[in-house]
C-alpha cells in the first residue's frame, strides 16, 4: 500500500481534471538547493517540475515536509501565499503516535537511526524535543504548524484527517 499522502496524490492526479507533480518537491521549505546553486531551486526550476501539463484546470504537488516544524511552517506558508495566493491546499493529518512511529520506519530505511530502534528509547535519545532533527515529535504538532497556513490562506485550507481518509481508499476511488 502506498503511504497516505502518495495515494491522495496518486489518486487525485488520475482524475481528467487534476495534474499533479510525480513526487515531493521541497520547493516552498527550501530556500536554495545543498550545494549553493540557487537556480536549481529558482522559481523556473518550479515550474519546470510541471512540465507534463496538459492544461488540466486544477495543478497541484504533495511535500508533506511544507508543515513539518524543522522547517518554519510559518515562513513556508509566507512564500507559498506570496507566491501563489490563490491556491487551495490539502493537510492530511495522521494520529501523531503512529505519524512518529511511520517516521522512525523511514529515517532506519535511510540508516538514520537503527534498525531495531524502538521510538521511546530514540525520542529519550533526543532531548530537547525543540532539537528534533528527524522531526519524530514535531512532526506533529499540528496546531503550530497549521496555525500560519490558516492565516494565510483562511478556508482555501482544507484539513483532513488521516484515519477518515483511510477509510475511504479501501471503498472508492477520488
Amino acid at each position: 500500500a502506498l503511504p497516505i499522502s502518495r495515494w491522495l496524490r496518486v489518486n487525485l492526479g488520475r482524475h481528467p481534471e487534476v495534474f499533479t507533480v510525480a513526487r515531493e518537491l521541497h520547493y516552498w521549505n527550501v530556500a536554495h538547493s545543498r550545494n549553493g546553486d540557487a537556480s536549481i531551486r529558482s522559481p523556473e526550476w518550479y515550474r519546470s517540475q510541471f512540465a507534463g501539463w496538459a492544461g488540466e484546470p486544477f495543478v497541484g504537488e504533495a511535500t508533506p515536509g511544507y508543515m513539518i516544524w524543522r522547517h518554519t511552517p510559518a515562513r513556508v506558508a509566507l512564500r507559498m501565499h506570496l507566491g501563489i495566493p490563490r491556491a487551495r491546499l490539502i493537510a492530511l493529518l495522521r494520529n501523531p503516535i503512529d505519524r512518529a512511529q511511520s517516521a522512525l520506519r523511514h529515517h532506519a530505511r535511510r540508516n538514520r537511526i537503527p534498525p531495531d530502534a524502538r521510538l521511546v528509547d530514540v525520542l529519550r535519545e533526543r532531548q530537547p524535543v525543540t532539537l528534533d532533527r528527524l522531526c519524530l515529535v514535531t512532526g506533529g504538532w499540528y496546531r503550530s504548524s497549521l496555525h500560519p497556513f490558516r492565516q494565510a490562506f483562511g478556508d482555501q485550507l482544507l484539513v483532513l484527517l488521516h484515519d477518515d481518509v483511510r477509510s475511504e481508499e479501501h471503498t472508492s476511488e477520488l
